[in-house]
């Protein structure tokens, strides 16, 4: 038994130096198979390690499972590899996409059966890339022209049962012009319907505000990167588009945290600082002890580790949540394989990368007519907040300073929008002019 043992190891090392692509994909398929997508992330951080490039699906050209690129040296993770996709969906999509006129954004969305394809999926596959090639997105463009051009598309779903309905019935849509040039000139017409209606009449002046709402909605819409990256936290179980602790920076600063791609076999026993975006959760029972525990992966963006969580004084059941960014100390543990396992000691919630609004505003503090101890606690947290494009200003008489700029969370302005003589103004996202064209 032990000569198998190492006969299978002496295999497994050789096949991963000499063929690492087939190696990570079938070790991905293999978790793939059994819906653990949660312990494939490992393996899909731990590749590139191993001069394999990972490369995110592109839907037009999508498999089920990962694949070898040809060149053997990349891998494309495949559909199931994503949270919300079964084996049957992901089998729907590859056969839709096997027809070539559905390689067009309109097309793809009058062809699919919204019954087999949810709305909320295709929304999901816009905003962490997958359908970058069906909306204009080319890879060699910059974050944020990239973010805005997904933007608009996730804007005009808002709004895709009525450009079906009238698909259906005009045929002059689609208009060639585009998906999103077609929703605004629904939404428009919307509008100028009810201008020219009796406004005094209550249900015409309901029916011009409700569709005004919605066209400025549409027209100053912006995807930001913290729900990008709280998209793909949750999709994904990782993060492609950037640090998702970035905006939390300065709360993490001169810490002394230790980056999990750091960890070494030697650190076994050690007990470190961490910080990380928390991807899963689940609740487990121990087999021998029977006592009840919390299975978490936790990501900083250079590797996702597995962490093991026993509710004590220090770490609060409602500080373990999908999206949580969390500063906790932890003890190290080795496993073999290259697999680390923490366990977690203490845990401080630092935000949650889900609560950061798509929308940005513009805050005003008066000072002179706000109590200063208001105003003192309304700056502590200002100041405690992940950093963001709100701008917050302190406003005193004729002199206005900026006080910082905040991720706009919904606690932050809930709170906020509770103090008097505060105002919470909507920004319209300024592009340049060829982004915007």
């Amino acid at each position: 038994m032990r000569q198998q043992r190492q006969t299978r190891a002496y295999q497994t090392a050789w096949f991963k130096r000499h063929h690492p692509a087939i190696f990570y994909a079938a070790l991905i398929n293999q978790e793939l198979r059994v819906r653990n997508q949660d312990r494939m992330v490992e393996y899909v951080y731990d590749a590139p390690r191993n001069g394999v490039e990972v490369l995110q699906p592109d839907l037009r050209a999508a498999t089920p499972m990962c694949q070898v690129v040809e060149g053997g040296a990349q891998i494309c993770m495949g559909l199931e590899g994503l949270k919300g996709i079964s084996s049957n969906g992901s089998t729907y999509l590859v056969e839709l996409m096997g027809n070539p006129e559905h390689h067009e954004l309109e097309e793809f969305l009058l062809a699919a059966a919204p019954k087999k394809l949810k709305n909320s999926l295709v929304v999901d596959m816009v905003e962490i890339g997958l359908m970058d090639s069906m909306v204009g997105v080319d890879p060699s463009m910059e974050l944020p022209e990239k973010l805005h051009l997904r933007g608009r598309i996730i804007a005009a779903l808002e709004h895709v049962n009525m450009w079906r309905k009238k698909c259906v019935d005009n045929p002059l849509y689609p208009s060639g012009q585009g998906f999103y040039n077609d929703v605004e000139a629904l939404l428009k017409e919307k509008v100028t319907y009810y201008e020219l209606r009796d406004l005094e009449k209550e249900t015409n002046r309901r029916g011009l505000d409700k569709w005004t709402e919605a066209l400025h909605a549409f027209q100053t819409f912006h995807l930001n990167l913290d729900h990008v990256l709280s998209r793909e936290n949750e999709v994904l179980g990782m993060f492609v588009s950037g640090d998702p602790l970035a905006s939390y920076a300065e709360l993490i600063a001169g810490a002394g945290l230790v980056e999990f791609s750091s960890l070494e076999p030697r650190d076994h026993g050690d007990t470190c600082e961490f910080a990380g975006v928390i991807s899963f959760v689940k609740q487990r029972t121990a087999k021998a002890s029977k006592r009840q525990y919390t299975e978490i992966r936790v990501g900083d963006g250079t590797h996702s580790i597995e962490a093991l969580v026993f509710y004590n004084e220090h770490i609060k059941e409602k500080s373990i949540a999908i999206g949580n960014v969390i500063r906790f100390e932890a003890k190290v543990e080795w496993k073999e394989g290259h697999t680390f396992v923490l366990r977690l000691r203490n845990v401080s919630v630092l935000g949650n990368l889900g609560a950061l609004s798509r929308q940005s505003y513009r805050v005003g503090i008066n000072c002179r007519r706000l109590p200063m101890q208001k105003i003192l606690d309304a700056r502590e947290e200002v100041l405690l907040s992940p950093q963001g494009d709100s701008p917050v200003y302190l406003e005193c008489g004729g002199t206005v300073g900026l006080l910082r700029s905040v991720a706009m969370s919904g606690e932050l302005q809930a709170y906020l929008d509770s103090l008097k003589h505060v105002s919470i103004v909507e920004q319209v996202q300024d592009f340049p002019e060829e982004m915007a064209s």
